[in-house]
């Protein structure tokens, strides 16, 4: 008798993934590729004599440096943030990349600049890209997941910025993860996501809404142990440096422009970009 295998039927709800991944797979290589040729052609992390290329890793390897020297307060030292950022880079360059976060990213910081800078970029860019990856992933719940989180166009902005994007994705993907069957973890993980302050302003307002008080009670703690400890760590002037830093890092950003407004991603920014007055854009 012959046996006739029954085949298998999806639902609309099945759909393959299979084109979501292919397309996602193409920006992937794209993104791989130019990340490459710049790198050898001497326009991302290393310059073509061997120093290094400025992004906005070098203010964070500068700072780490500082704290190392045992003059952590000076972080927010513009004039002597800059001069270990020409170390660091090993030649002067126009501009400025400054250091805006709190102390308590410090010990982040202090622990790259332990590394000599491109090692130090390399890894970091590449570690927490992984963990980002590995996060948002989880949000998905499919294996199309991973190529989606890799192929974003903001994963290549924030591999040539070398900014924290990674890391920051990294801890709010996975506290979004596990807020509700660890609600614990995930509050832990937003209250290291407070080493940016202004990422979590909402945070609060969203647990607390929504009943997730053990993941709100946790993210509050570990925040006040992080601040805790930079400041036993760091002393009180450089807390003291970092509030005296707020007004100075306002004016030169949100007045002066000295970024490109268009990198704001706020009504903010929108209202600056098209020509609008500060006034007008704060109003917006």
């Amino acid at each position: 008798m012959a046996i006739y295998e029954i085949p298998q039927t999806r639902t609309r709800g099945d759909a393959p993934a299979r084109p979501v991944e292919l397309i996602c797979f193409a920006l992937i290589v794209g993104q791989l590729v130019y990340l490459i040729a710049s790198y050898l052609q001497g326009s991302w992390i290393v310059a073509p004599d061997g120093s290094g290329v400025p992004n906005d890793f070098v203010d964070v390897w500068a700072a780490g440096r500082l704290v190392l020297q045992g003059n952590p307060a000076a972080v927010y030292d513009w004039p002597t943030h800059k001069a270990m950022e020409v170390v660091a880079l090993g030649h002067p360059f126009d501009g400025y990349f400054g250091w805006h976060y709190p102390p308590t990213y410090l010990p982040v910081a202090a622990l790259l600049a332990k590394m000599s800078y491109v090692p130090a970029q390399i890894i970091f860019l590449f570690s927490t890209f992984c963990a980002s990856v590995f996060c948002l992933r989880g949000l998905t719940g499919e294996r199309a997941g991973y190529f989606l989180a890799a192929a974003f166009p903001a994963v290549l902005a924030n591999f040539i910025a070398g900014q924290n994007g990674f890391l920051s994705a990294a801890l709010l993907g996975g506290a979004l993860v596990m807020l509700v069957e660890r609600p614990i973890l995930a509050g832990v993980l937003l209250g290291l996501l407070t080493y940016k302050p202004h990422l979590g302003l909402l945070f609060p307002i969203v647990l607390a809404a929504s009943g997730h008080w053990r993941a709100f009670v946790a993210a509050g703690i570990v925040a006040v142990l992080m601040a805790l400890a930079s400041w036993a760590a760091f002393g009180t002037e450089t807390w003291a440096a970092f509030f005296a830093n707020i007004g100075h890092t306002s004016q030169a950003f949100l007045t002066d422009g000295w970024a490109d407004f268009a990198k704001l991603q706020t009504a903010f920014g929108l209202a600056r970009t098209l020509g609008g007055s500060e006034s007008l854009a704060w109003a917006v």
